[in-house]
C-alpha cells in the first residue's frame, strides 16, 4: 500500500510506502496522463490555470495536489478514481 505517489513533470513518477520508494520513467506507467487528467478535472472554476503541472502529489486516503507554475489546488481522496491511482501504484511497483 503506498503512502504517498509523485507523478513529476519533469518526466518521473515516484510510490511511496511503509517499505519502498521506486522512481521510474514517466514512459514505463500508461496510465500518468490518465491520473494527472482525472485530478486537473477537478480544478476549481475560477482558478485560471494550464494542466501543465510541476508536481501532483497523492496521499493515500487523503487528498491529491495539483501544482503547477501557475496555481495549484487540492483534492479530496473521496473524489477520486481509487482504481486508477492503484493502477498507476502498480505500474511503478512492477
Amino acid at each position: 500500500m503506498f503512502k504517498t505517489i509523485h507523478i513529476f513533470g519533469h518526466g518521473e513518477c515516484q510510490s511511496i510506502s511503509e517499505t519502498d520508494n521506486k522512481i521510474i520513467s514517466i514512459d514505463e506507467c500508461p496510465s500518468a496522463q490518465l491520473v494527472a487528467d482525472m485530478i486537473y478535472s477537478h480544478k476549481p472554476s475560477d482558478l485560471v490555470m494550464s494542466n501543465d503541472f510541476w508536481v501532483i502529489t497523492i496521499f493515500n486516503e487523503s487528498d491529491a495536489r495539483f501544482q503547477s507554475l501557475d496555481g495549484n489546488f487540492n483534492v479530496e481522496y473521496s473524489l477520486l478514481d481509487v482504481s486508477l491511482i492503484n493502477q498507476l501504484n502498480e505500474e511503478i511497483n512492477k
